[in-house]
């Protein structure tokens, strides 16, 4: 599996959430570094809307685990129970507003995309949402996809570059 930094210049891919997420937490310096690359417009990134989805809702629980002091495995409950705190995260939005600036493509996700979606699931074995980036992989003819998940490296037809 080839990995992030040896990505050829010029080459158009999907960026997984977890690609942004590894950056903006400030976990992984390879995601940074590729991140990079697309703000100078040395390679072309592709997200989808539902790929954004996730990097707002990681990026939730991240900043109120940090705010309110929780495990991140109790904060879903505490922002249900105290709907009023998502309005105090305001690290998130500052973020987003951020990625709004960057030099990306972000295309939408159809209901047709969800179908075929639904059968790459059962297809590879992927889970809903990894399934429906390959499926609109499929639709905008990309064939590389930047994820740290693993469970990408046997679906037919994609190239995956890990950090």
């Amino acid at each position: 599996m080839p990995r992030l930094e040896a990505l050829p210049s010029g080459t158009t891919l999907f960026i997984d959430a977890n690609i942004f997420l590894e950056h903006f937490l400030g976990r992984r310096a390879a995601c940074t570094s590729f991140l990079e690359r697309v703000w100078q417009r040395d390679v072309l990134g592709v997200t989808s809307v539902s790929v954004l989805a996730e990097v707002r809702h990681g990026l939730l629980r991240a900043e109120a685990s940090a705010r309110f002091h929780l495990p991140t495995r109790k904060i879903l409950r505490y922002l249900r129970d105290h709907p009023e705190s998502l309005a105090a995260l305001s690290e998130t939005r500052h973020v987003l507003l951020e990625l709004q600036r960057w030099p990306l493509r972000i295309v939408h996700v159809t209901r047709g995309q969800f179908w075929r979606a639904c059968h790459i699931s059962e297809r590879d074995g992927l889970l809903t949402n990894d399934a429906l980036h390959i499926a609109v992989m499929r639709a905008h003819r990309l064939h590389h996809l930047a994820s740290a998940d693993r469970d990408f490296r046997h679906v037919p037809r994609v190239t995956l570059w890990s950090p």
